[in-house]
Protein backbone atom coordinates (compact mmCIF):
# COMPACT_ATOMS: atom_id res chain seq x y z
CA UNK A 1 0.00 0.00 0.00
CA UNK A 2 1.34 3.20 -1.18
CA UNK A 3 0.46 6.54 0.99
CA UNK A 4 -0.25 9.89 -1.03
CA UNK A 5 -0.76 13.28 0.59
CA UNK A 6 -2.33 16.16 -0.72
CA UNK A 7 -0.48 19.62 -2.03
CA UNK A 8 -1.03 22.86 -0.74
CA UNK A 9 -3.97 23.27 -4.30
CA UNK A 10 -5.84 20.20 -2.62
CA UNK A 11 -4.87 18.03 -5.31
CA UNK A 12 -2.66 14.25 -4.78
CA UNK A 13 -1.09 12.76 -7.79
CA UNK A 14 0.39 9.58 -7.92
CA UNK A 15 2.00 7.09 -10.65
CA UNK A 16 0.62 3.85 -10.78
CA UNK A 17 0.99 2.09 -14.11
CA UNK A 18 -1.48 -0.57 -12.99
CA UNK A 19 -3.74 -0.13 -10.14
CA UNK A 20 -7.09 -2.16 -9.98
CA UNK A 21 -8.71 -0.54 -6.65
CA UNK A 22 -7.98 3.08 -5.16
CA UNK A 23 -9.31 3.92 -1.37
CA UNK A 24 -9.42 7.15 0.38
CA UNK A 25 -9.22 8.04 3.64
CA UNK A 26 -9.86 11.32 5.59
CA UNK A 27 -8.58 12.14 9.26
CA UNK A 28 -11.84 13.08 10.55
CA UNK A 29 -13.30 9.63 10.01
CA UNK A 30 -10.16 7.77 9.73
CA UNK A 31 -11.69 4.60 10.16
CA UNK A 32 -13.95 4.62 7.19
CA UNK A 33 -12.17 4.31 3.69
CA UNK A 34 -14.25 5.33 0.74
CA UNK A 35 -13.71 3.38 -2.29
CA UNK A 36 -12.69 5.69 -5.07
CA UNK A 37 -11.63 3.10 -7.94
CA UNK A 38 -12.89 -0.72 -8.34
CA UNK A 39 -11.39 -2.96 -10.72
CA UNK A 40 -14.53 -2.10 -13.31
CA UNK A 41 -13.48 1.24 -13.72
CA UNK A 42 -11.54 2.49 -16.60
CA UNK A 43 -10.88 6.28 -15.65
CA UNK A 44 -7.69 7.67 -14.78
CA UNK A 45 -8.37 11.14 -13.18
CA UNK A 46 -10.65 11.23 -9.69
CA UNK A 47 -12.04 14.38 -8.03
CA UNK A 48 -13.48 13.85 -4.79
CA UNK A 49 -14.59 16.27 -1.89
CA UNK A 50 -15.81 15.96 1.83
CA UNK A 51 -20.05 16.25 2.21
CA UNK A 52 -21.24 19.55 2.97
CA UNK A 53 -23.03 18.20 5.42
CA UNK A 54 -19.93 16.90 7.48
CA UNK A 55 -19.73 19.93 9.15
CA UNK A 56 -23.24 20.07 10.16
CA UNK A 57 -22.64 17.01 12.77
CA UNK A 58 -23.61 17.70 16.81
CA UNK A 59 -21.81 16.19 19.60
CA UNK A 60 -23.84 15.13 22.55
CA UNK A 61 -22.10 15.86 26.07
CA UNK A 62 -19.78 18.59 25.19
CA UNK A 63 -20.36 22.03 26.19
CA UNK A 64 -19.25 24.72 24.97
CA UNK A 65 -18.47 27.68 26.72
CA UNK A 66 -18.32 31.24 25.40
CA UNK A 67 -15.20 33.27 26.80
CA UNK A 68 -15.64 36.33 24.83
CA UNK A 69 -16.84 37.40 21.38
CA UNK A 70 -14.53 35.28 19.19
CA UNK A 71 -13.70 32.50 21.79
CA UNK A 72 -15.66 29.45 22.72
CA UNK A 73 -13.92 26.98 25.22
CA UNK A 74 -14.49 23.55 26.49
CA UNK A 75 -13.39 21.05 29.07
CA UNK A 76 -11.47 17.77 28.28
CA UNK A 77 -14.44 15.38 26.77
CA UNK A 78 -14.47 12.15 24.76
CA UNK A 79 -13.70 13.83 21.72
CA UNK A 80 -11.22 16.37 23.10
CA UNK A 81 -9.09 14.67 25.29
CA UNK A 82 -7.18 17.60 26.75
CA UNK A 83 -7.11 20.24 28.35
CA UNK A 84 -7.46 24.14 27.92
CA UNK A 85 -9.79 23.96 24.51
CA UNK A 86 -10.32 27.06 22.70
CA UNK A 87 -12.08 27.85 19.34
CA UNK A 88 -10.99 31.10 18.29
CA UNK A 89 -12.76 33.01 15.40
CA UNK A 90 -10.45 34.09 12.62
CA UNK A 91 -11.31 37.31 10.83
CA UNK A 92 -15.29 37.89 10.29
CA UNK A 93 -15.32 33.86 9.41
CA UNK A 94 -18.97 34.09 11.47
Amino acid sequence: MQQVFTDDQGAARIDLPSCDTIYTMQTLLADVPTLIKDVNDPYHRFEISLKPSLAEDSFSGIVLKIENDSTLGCAPNYLFDFADIQFIREGNSL
